[in-house]
């Protein structure tokens, strides 16, 4: 917990038209008697963010250390009550999937019933002969 300071925001491309957006601050922290401790340095690489995060704003941050910096994808903004968020390249992959599998889904339904709709008719006009297939 502690003031964000030196805020900056940069957006990152990679790949084929594919970027994120990534966030650095310092965390000024002080102890209990009001001595300054040691900076943290905080990092969030989102594909966007959901929140606001001012200059001197009182946060509360968690995340994961790597290489000396707090990774982090959600802090809270003690100043303004709200939260800060990060969204997830891997929630919007999965929600890719996701919909990839609804469409296959829903065709390879449309192709039973396509196929169980033939088959239907085929025996029909076949009773309709006086014919019997197996498979009617």
């Amino acid at each position: 917990m502690g003031q964000a300071r030196g805020i900056t925001q940069r957006q990152e491309s990679y790949g084929d038209n594919q970027s994120s957006t990534v966030l650095t601050f310092r965390l000024e922290r002080y102890d209990t008697d009001g001595n300054r401790l040691r900076p943290v340095p905080v990092q969030m690489r989102t594909i966007g963010f959901d929140g606001a995060l001012g200059d001197g704003d009182e946060i509360l941050v968690s995340g994961q250390w790597k290489d000396g910096t707090l990774h982090s994808q959600r802090m809270e903004n003690l100043t303004t009550g709200g939260a800060v968020k990060g969204r997830s390249i891997k929630k919007m992959l999965l929600i890719c999937l996701a919909a990839l599998v609804a469409m296959a889904v829903v065709i390879g339904g449309f192709a039973i019933y396509s196929e169980h709709s033939q088959t239907q008719n085929f025996c029909e006009q076949a009773a309709h002969e006086g014919i019997r297939p197996p498979m009617c």
